[in-house]
């Protein structure tokens, strides 16, 4: 009965009173978040558009010194645009990121883990770049996936919980199942979202596509180069819908969860 009436209350959301407030702060949270973390991180974004540019275009000749770069800003990116979404009553600066380090070493771990793996099954695929240049480009393959909004939208919980906590391994793992269950209890809210992002999916593609046209007349290797800026900075929109979305069922439902 109360997991019935958890989906309700999870669609009561896109009623037209309640979805204006919750758009109108999400809007607001979406704003700040570009504000703060292109303040802070402007620099991984530039960091990431060279090597991508260096790596696309061909014009340095060492790709498995510049794998690794283009993995950590990916991943920085990634880890930041989360920290910078959550809400906190401390003041967002470098000291407020790096309070956050084992939580972001840990995750790092994870990822490698999975890179690792991915490594293994694609085993072959790579067979000219040495050890070194298949688990970079698995690696560089999984950091691809973070930026999917789908990824996103499912991803976002699992960090919101994981930043609440001191930052262990088992604290993350716990944060994965919290997620499972507040994703399980919200279901109908997650298929929505994921429809109405579909939606701007499309706007953002036929966005892209007309900007890429233009800087190709430029540099076809940079336009292939922002491809994933643009990747990265679509993603906060869903980033921001969900981590409103969790914060007011994490106050509703806190004893779901805790």
């Amino acid at each position: 009965m109360q997991f019935f009436q958890s989906w309700g209350d999870s669609l009561k959301l896109f009623l037209p009173k309640n979805f204006k407030m919750f758009g109108l702060v999400t809007l607001k949270s979406i704003g700040m978040t570009y504000k703060t973390w292109f303040r802070y991180f402007w620099w991984a974004f530039l960091a990431m558009i060279c090597v991508d540019y260096l790596l696309i275009s061909g014009l340095f000749f060492f790709p498995q010194i510049l794998f690794p770069v283009a993995i950590i800003a990916k991943f920085l990116l990634f880890v930041t645009l989360f920290l910078t979404v959550r809400p906190s009553t401390n003041k967002k600066n470098y000291s407020y990121y790096y309070g956050y380090f084992w939580h972001i070493v840990w995750i790092g771990i994870l990822f490698l883990l999975l890179g690792i793996l991915l490594m293994i099954m694609g085993m072959g695929v790579y067979p000219r770049v040495g050890i070194l240049g298949q688990l970079m480009v698995a690696i560089r393959q999984a950091s691809g996936l973070m930026f999917v909004p789908l990824f996103i939208i499912l991803i976002s919980p699992a960090m919101m919980f994981y930043f609440d906590t001191k930052g262990s391994f088992r604290s993350l793992v716990f944060s994965c199942i919290h997620t499972i269950k507040m994703i399980l209890y919200n279901f109908p809210f997650y298929v929505v979202s994921i429809i109405l992002l579909s939606l701007l999916i499309l706007m953002f593609i036929i966005f892209f596509g007309f900007v890429q046209r233009i800087v190709a007349l430029i540099s076809p290797f940079l336009a292939l180069a922002l491809f994933d800026v643009f990747h990265i900075i679509f993603a906060v929109i869903p980033a921001c819908f969900v981590a409103n979305f969790y914060t007011k069922r994490l106050r509703d439902q806190s004893k779901l969860y805790f």
